[in-house]
């Protein structure tokens, strides 16, 4: 099974649903709990992690952080961080940032793997994209979406 993780987007979800803090979680124990519960028998291959990086040059501190968070998912073999900058922009007086490239990234990769070896994709997101990249993989490739 490949896992596929946009990590901003879900670590954001409980605030946006529920009003709670955002949270950290792991990736990885994340996915295993995915692979534990499927009904069919499977394995994990890997997961994807898919996040934006802050600027050094503008938020060194947290930049720091996610950096250090990245390295300790990568320490599993089995998980793959893919990051892209993130992209600030003056609004009202305040730097704002913003991911870019993150959801295509994401889609590029499940099209990519649609010949492999895996038996089930599983996307992780709340975004509209994924739901048309799975039915564009399952077209092209017949392949079940899971």
């Amino acid at each position: 099974m490949l896992v596929l993780i946009d990590y901003e987007n879900i670590r954001y979800t409980p605030k946006h649903a529920f009003g709670t803090d955002k949270v950290d979680f792991s990736p990885l124990l994340f996915s295993e709990l995915i692979v534990a519960r499927r009904r069919m028998p499977s394995f994990l291959l890997r997961t994807h992690v898919y996040r934006g990086i802050p600027d050094p040059n503008f938020d060194g501190e947290r930049s720091s952080q996610d950096m250090s968070r990245i390295n300790k998912w990568t320490a599993d073999h089995r998980v793959v961080a893919i990051t892209r900058p993130l992209q600030y922009v003056w609004r009202n007086g305040a730097r704002t940032r913003f991911e870019k490239g993150i959801d295509v990234s994401l889609a590029i990769d499940l099209i990519r793997h649609a010949h492999s070896d895996v038996d089930a994709d599983v996307v992780v997101a709340s975004r509209v994209g994924a739901t048309e990249t799975l039915e564009f993989k399952q077209a092209v490739v017949s392949l079940p979406v899971a």
